[in-house]
């Protein structure tokens, strides 16, 4: 099983999936699947050897189902390979899983935008105020080169090695987005948008980028490759995050502190107000480079809420009779 993880992530996922994608499935790899069955022959794994890791994280149905998802694939690709005959993940039920949708409230927003000016990485601040923008996933964002941007017409174009559905995305920006880069380009020094702070201390991405980000890459001006310390940080200061007691050296408890709110809620706080406000769930949907109508449907009812609004400030501006029971 050691062996198809190297192959699957060298010969398939190098080749097909995203960085980020790559860098979860490592981290599934290494901290969950190979320590349970790394050493075993594939031939040699069963039905049961997978249910009983599936079920072992039940209490993270989102992360079990995941980890299952990663095995079907390798499974899969060891059919191909000839290095079994059947598909032993196959079949197996998933666990029911909670859509969590949460946003940020206009208090909330005006709070993290707050604690983005305060906070010492400015860089770091500017992607998140991006996110904000453009509703964007933290890769397309974190990957994103100065080539892509056409300032003067307002279009981000982000190519299809960028964007979850693997084609290239014309997306419109905002006054204030473009403001925003326009105010970052003077200061410039790699065609990467968010350039990596101290590049020799940075492990490379998994998946090299191509073109303009791989010439950035030998230059030592890569694009950074995570947020997640500033994201922390910038939580912390707004009030949306709670500390953590753990046990630490010599018996002391070390403090840590998780936000309540994740990076991926930026881009459904973009939604849902830009929804709430009035605008279509297809307009919506084009700017989140959504490509299925059903993807967007999850903020219907927040589309409903916006019709209603509308109907009470008419029927408000009228002169009816106090009704009479």
């Amino acid at each position: 099983m050691d062996d198809l993880a190297n192959d699957f992530l060298e010969r398939y996922a190098t080749a097909h999936k995203r960085a980020s994608s790559i860098r979860n499935d490592r981290q599934m790899l290494d901290s969950i699947i190979l320590p349970k069955v790394g050493s075993i022959r594939v031939r040699a794994v069963t039905r049961r050897d997978i249910e009983t890791l599936h079920h072992g994280l039940k209490e993270t149905p989102y992360r079990a189902n995941r980890v299952l998802a990663l095995l079907s694939k390798m499974f899969t690709l060891a059919m191909e390979w000839g290095w079994r005959a059947d598909h032993v993940a196959k079949g197996i039920p998933r666990y029911p899983e909670d859509r969590r949708e949460t946003w940020l409230t206009s208090e909330q927003t005006e709070a993290l935008l707050e604690a983005l000016d305060n906070y010492a990485d400015q860089s770091a601040a500017n992607a998140i105020r991006l996110l904000i923008l453009t509703g964007a996933r933290e890769g397309e964002v974190l990957s994103a080169t100065w080539d892509q941007f056409d300032l003067k017409r307002g279009i981000w174009t982000k190519p299809s090695h960028h964007t979850k559905q693997k084609k290239i995305e014309h997306t419109p920006l905002s006054k204030t987005a473009v403001q925003l880069l326009q105010g970052m380009n003077p200061s410039r020094t790699s065609v990467a948008l968010f350039p990596a702070g101290h590049p020799h201390r940075t492990k490379e991405p998994a998946e090299p980028h191509r073109g303009a980000d791989r010439a950035a890459l030998r230059h030592g001006k890569g694009p950074r490759v995570t947020i997640r310390r500033p994201w922390v940080q910038v939580c912390k200061a707004a009030g949306l995050a709670t500390a953590e007691q753990i046990p630490g050296k010599r018996k002391k408890f070390l403090t840590i502190w998780k936000p309540t709110i994740r990076i991926h809620d930026l881009r459904h706080t973009f939604a849902s107000h830009l929804v709430s406000s009035g605008e279509s769930l297809h307009i919506v949907g084009k700017l989140l480079g959504h490509t299925l109508p059903q993807t967007t449907a999850r903020y219907a009812h927040l589309a409903d809420r916006a019709l209603r609004d509308a109907a009470n400030r008419f029927s408000e501006g009228l002169k009816m009779p106090a009704w009479k029971m």
